[in-house]
């Protein structure tokens, strides 16, 4: 007998999307779900955060989904796992939670699934720059993305005659930002489910710990890396003077190679096997000051521990500038409305200016 129950389809490709599922998940406990989780060839760390965010959150029931690089096997196995997905569910109702609104094979689900209800979710921080420069003009495909040759071909192959259908069609959003956005199809994901958890930690907040959240413009080739560690030598002697203890945090595809080479140049680092977020809701010691370069975890991390902890945004476009590098920090629309929207006041954040923290260091 088939069940017309309806049936929500999700996806997931990083931690904090697993995150803001497993808050959805438990708004609707009797919600029948199917999750897939989409990989290529990470490194592997990065898989090892996953699989254990997974076991972490209780999510233990759901389908790997590999995806290869290469764009063109890539397109092949988007249309069969659309085919599969039409086949099988094909007398459900179905609704879809969505990641990355930039990514076309999950806006091309839009297209083939025309009844079905879509969220977002977050993905970093890309689901606040979507809102600044789409969904509050009422576009909900980014358009700018398909306006070459290339993305004209690529907008005919994933979106046919519904293109402009889709352009209008709205979507809803479940987002840790809705609280700085209007929207009248968004919901507040107020992270319910971590701050449960937090609540029966013993942990302390140490006032002398400072954490820097790493970047991965070195591994992008968007800065060098010795520029980093410039940037992160200066930081260290800045909380030093002031009697902290200062680490380097790895993100999960940080590669162990870099790691060493700031712990040889005096660089204390730390890299963890969850993110962040799942971690200091269970350590002993949580650092009071976190230094960053526009982190989603400066909106998290708020939500989690209600301001009890300080951030503080380093502007990597001055730093290089001061110190006359003279060469292009390679910044994506990313980065840049990270930094941005960083640079506004907050109760619980700050710039950290140059003139601050930057010491004479060889």
């Amino acid at each position: 007998m088939v069940d017309d129950k309806e049936l929500t389809i999700y996806f997931t490709a990083s931690p904090l999307q697993l995150i803001c599922i497993n808050e959805l998940i438990k708004k609707s406990e009797n919600e029948k779900y199917k999750l897939f989780f989409f990989y290529s060839d990470q490194k592997k760390l990065a898989m090892q955060q996953m699989y254990k965010t997974f076991k972490k959150l209780n999510l233990t029931v759901y389908e790997s989904i590999w995806m290869p690089k290469n764009k063109y096997l890539r397109v092949i196995f988007e249309i069969f796992f659309i085919l599969k997905l039409k086949a099988k569910y094909r007398q459900r109702k179905l609704s879809f939670v969505i990641i990355d609104f930039r990514n076309i094979f999950m806006q091309s689900l839009r297209r083939f699934f025309d009844d079905s209800k879509f969220t977002l979710i977050d993905d970093g921080f890309y689901t606040y720059v979507a809102y600044e420069n789409f969904i509050s003009k009422n576009l909900y495909l980014p358009v700018t993305r398909y306006s070459n040759i290339v993305g004209k071909f690529k907008r005919w192959l994933y979106f046919g005659q519904s293109y402009n259908k889709l352009i209008n069609r709205p979507i809803n959003l479940f987002t840790i930002y809705a609280d700085e956005i209007v929207n009248k199809n968004i919901k507040f994901n107020q992270l319910t489910e971590l701050r449960k958890i937090n609540v029966n930690n013993k942990g302390k907040i140490y006032e002398n710990l400072v954490y820097f959240i790493g970047t991965g413009m070195p591994e992008r080739g968007a800065i060098k890396i010795d520029h980093e560690l410039k940037l992160i030598k200066s930081l260290k002697n800045y909380w030093s003077k002031k009697g902290k203890e200062f680490y380097y945090v790895g993100k999960r595809a940080t590669s162990k190679e870099k790691l060493l080479y700031f712990n040889n140049n005096g660089i204390k680092t730390l890299q963890f096997e969850l993110p962040l977020e799942l971690v200091l809701i269970e350590t002993d010691k949580i650092p009071k000051h976190i230094c960053h370069m526009g982190s989603t975890l400066a909106k998290s991390l708020t939500l989690i521990f209600d301001e009890k902890i300080d951030f503080y945004f380093i502007d990597i476009i001055d730093f290089f500038s001061r110190n006359k590098f003279g060469t292009h920090i390679g910044m994506d629309e990313v980065d840049i409305s990270a930094s941005n929207y960083s640079r506004i006041p907050k109760k619980n954040s700050k710039v950290l200016s140059f003139d601050e923290y930057n010491i004479d260091i060889n």
